[in-house]
């Protein structure tokens, strides 16, 4: 059987025989109802149905209960005559105001069907104008009258008809004389409210209700309310006449009633042209050219403040009671009483200062409610969250707590085209200072092309006078924040390394050093730029083992949380050896999986590969755009041919700060294989609506088949390097000479960019050939 809801699902209707007065009343009551389910559907038969009787909506013990099995159904439709086999007669009815249902042993539905009167009960309860016929009567259970009509009952009080009158008695003796109803004659009364209410000719009646007869009006010198004590009623005036009678006879003659004269007052004594008014009132106020009606209520013109444009005070004004003005209130001094309120647009204010709406300066607007959409109509509006401030850029809030515009710091560094380190270890090409306003991620990124004759060449990028790595130095490998190689021959390098740091003045220097002091750099320069953390940024530091000769594996995992959408950048550095095949390194964001060994690396976009290495630097960056919530970030390298890639020395550095609502991802993917000679692989137009930096990074793996390659990034139609010009003179350029090696490449550049429209291209240039694979170039732009 389909379930039955306990609410408005069963429908019942009460049906009620109507007969005769004088028929036997029935001791059954017929019940109709129809069982639906919970979808409106009628319930099929035959179901189990039990009936209670309680005196009350809910709660209490049943006064009468009978049970009925197998009740058939006719399209949910029933019919029960309760009483059939447990009798509804005698206690089990008194006080019974509510009928209980429950089907097939179920709960009871809810509510209780509340009991009207039958007609049997409404004649049982009270007859009027007809016959009662019983075969005695009984109250509380004793008879009173009996079978044969007679009353047995209680004699006592039963008075029966008057009878008719007796004989009259005899007179008796005649009584004392009556008074004449009052202990006082008239006069005594008189003069008993005299005494009470004072002394006077008559009876002050006025003072019955408790007023002087001075407040009311008399109509004649002769007339008196003591009066009221019975004197010559023509003393008083009835008709409208004698009114005008008497008053033009008190008031002087005329043609009117002057009724001035009501108080006592001349009709001379008053103004009546405006002039007379006027000349009236600059005799009492003052002289001058018109008339200062505020000397109307004694105050003068001074003490008041005019609500219209010629309102000002030069001093403090102090208002104790509602202050309204219509037009232009200019006042250099409003104070408001300690505890008052005032309300702009809100006639009974809530707080201190009250507004309903916006609150402008300039083109700054606070609105005090926390709007939960923010769009172009609201675009403006600053609004506390409960935690700090947002502002609507007419698309998403963004924390304003430390405004953007605060850093966005950029710096450079530039050593010469051609720097021969030589035998000094430890060299510092170059150093860039900066100053933060607010606490700030700091990227700093070099760019250029390196030699080594023997042995390995080291580079580094240090903040705040970090020591360089110099002679005597334990080996290269152990730096986790560098970029070594072993290699015989000219490449490019590349490196990025990031940190958080604090407001202030900072330095960041670029360094190399030389195993035999045979590293010769070209063409290098040192990049960066801060973006402030907002109070919410940090920092996202994976540092593994100096050394990891690695099999398919997460080299290390960083967990994090951020509360607003923010802009997380992640890069690692250090010094791999590919002994045979591939080897693949990649940073993930959020469970992204690396790449799946024995497919090809070249389709990854956003990897670092190479293929059949000797031992050299390493040095990869990604960025991404994170929601709020839980966050990972990953290192990973995945191999061709297991056991066959070592790393040394790596890190993985990183920042996250919110983001702001124009931060944007700019993406600009070639094909996986672009066999290239000179020509741009990708270009990508974006609009700014502020002043804005972007950084851009250019990821992949490349092959010369002989001679030298150039990767460049290139801003807002910048010329693509010259072929008849040497390369080693280009500061944001990325070349190497590799000798048919395929290698990997990371070349990183950034700029701050003005409002409008603008692009960014990736770009090759060679000597001979050029091949790349698998290549990207992403940017992010945010403003400063």
């Amino acid at each position: 059987m389909s379930s039955i809801t306990r609410h408005a699902a069963l429908v019942l209707l009460l049906v009620l025989g109507v007969v005769p007065a004088q028929a036997q009343v029935p001791t059954i009551l017929h019940q109709e109802g129809v069982l639906i389910d919970v979808n409106g559907m009628p319930i099929a038969g035959p179901v189990g149905l039990t009936f209670k009787l309680y005196a009350a909506a809910n709660g209490g013990a049943a006064v009468w209960t009978e049970a009925f099995a197998n009740v058939a159904l006719t399209e949910g439709y029933y019919s029960a005559l309760l009483g059939t086999t447990v009798a509804l007669s005698g206690p089990a009815l008194l006080g019974a105001q509510y009928l209980g249902i429950a089907v097939n042993g179920q709960a009871e539905l809810a509510p209780r069907v509340r009991l009207a009167a039958v007609p049997f009960s409404m004649v049982a309860n009270s007859v009027k104008g007809g016959t009662v016929d019983a075969t005695q009567v009984a109250i509380s259970g004793a008879v009173v009258i009996s079978n044969l009509g007679r009353w047995v009952g209680d004699p006592t009080g039963l008075v029966g008809p008057a009878g008719g009158a007796g004989p009259a008695g005899p007179a008796g003796p005649a009584g004392p004389a009556g008074g004449n109803g009052s202990p006082d004659t008239p006069a005594d009364v008189r003069a008993k409210l005299i005494q009470v209410d004072g002394t006077g000719s008559g009876i002050d009646a006025d003072l019955l209700d408790g007023l002087n007869s001075g407040d009311f009006l008399r109509v004649g010198v002769a007339i008196d309310a003591a009066l009221l004590g019975g004197f010559l009623p023509s003393a008083y005036v009835r008709t409208a006449a004698d009114f005008l009678a008497r008053l033009l006879a008190a008031d002087g003659a005329g043609s009117g009633l002057d009724a001035d004269r009501l108080d006592g007052l001349d009709s001379s004594d008053f103004p009546r042209t405006a002039v007379a008014i006027r000349d009236l009132l600059l005799a009492a106020d003052g002289s001058g050219t018109g008339v200062d009606a505020d000397r109307l209520d004694a105050l003068d013109s001074t003490q008041f403040m005019r609500a219209d444009a010629n309102t000002g005070t030069t001093g403090t004004m102090t208002v104790a009671g509602a202050l309204t003005a219509n037009g232009t209130l200019n006042a250099q001094g409003v104070r408001v009483a300690a505890g008052a309120t005032v309300g702009v647009g809100v006639a009974n204010p809530a707080a201190t200062v009250d507004v309903a709406g916006d609150i402008r300066a300039n083109s700054l607007r606070l609105n005090t409610v926390n709007n939960s959409v923010c769009n172009a109509g609201v675009a403006g509006t600053i609004r506390w969250t409960g935690v700090r401030f947002e502002s609507c850029n007419g698309m998403s809030w963004t924390n304003i707590s430390h405004s953007a515009p605060l850093g966005g710091t950029t710096f450079e560094c530039i050593p010469g085209p051609w720097d021969h380190v030589g035998g000094v270890p430890g060299r510092v090409p170059c150093t860039a200072n900066f100053t933060l306003p607010v606490e700030s991620a700091v990227v700093a990124h070099i760019n250029g092309h390196w030699g080594n004759s023997g042995n390995w060449c080291m580079a580094e990028i240090m903040y705040d006078n970090e020591p360089t790595y110099g002679a005597g130095s334990p080996s290269p490998y152990e730096q986790m924040d560098g970029i070594h190689s072993y290699e015989a021959h000219w490449k490019g390098v590349g490196m990025v390394r990031t940190k958080i740091l604090p407001a202030g003045n900072h330095t960041v220097r670029y360094s190399v050093s030389g195993g035999n002091g045979t590293c010769s750099l070209n063409g290098s320069s040192l990049h960066g730029l801060s973006i402030p953390t907002q109070g919410a940024g940090q920092s996202l530091d994976c540092v593994p083992g100096r050394w990891d000769h690695t099999t398919d594996r997460y080299i290390c995992t960083k967990n994090f949380n951020v509360a607003v959408r923010s802009l997380a950048f992640a890069s690692f550095n250090g010094h791999w050896n590919v002994g045979a095949g591939w080897g693949m390194a990649e940073i993930m964001y959020d469970g992204e999986l690396y790449h799946p060994d024995g497919s090809s690396p070249y389709v990854r976009k956003d990897g670092l590969h190479g293929y059949n290495t000797t031992w050299r630097g390493v040095s990869s960056s990604r960025f991404k755009i994170l929601q709020p919530g839980a966050h990972t970030v990953r290192y990973s390298v995945t191999m061709s041919q297991q056991g066959q890639v070592s790393l040394n020395g790596s890190s993985l550095r990183g920042w996250v700060v919110p983001a702001s609502a124009s931060t944007a991802i700019l993406d600009c993917v070639p094909p996986d294989w672009s066999y290239s000679t000179t020509g741009t692989l990708c270009t990508q137009s974006f609009n700014v609506e502020q002043e804005s930096t972007i950084y851009s990074v250019a990821q992949g793996h490349w092959h010369a088949p002989a001679g030298w390659c150039m990767l460049e990034i290139l801003f807002d139609g910048e010329p693509q390097w010259p072929h008849a010009n040497s390369p080693y003179h280009m500061k944001d350029g990325f070349h190497g000479y590799p000798n048919n090696i395929w290698q990997p490449m990371h070349h990183i550049r950034s700029k701050l960019l003005q409002p409008g429209l603008h692009t960014v291209a990736y770009a090759m240039s060679r000597s001979n050939n050029c091949m790349v694979n698998g290549s990207s170039l992403h940017s992010f732009v945010t403003p400063r």
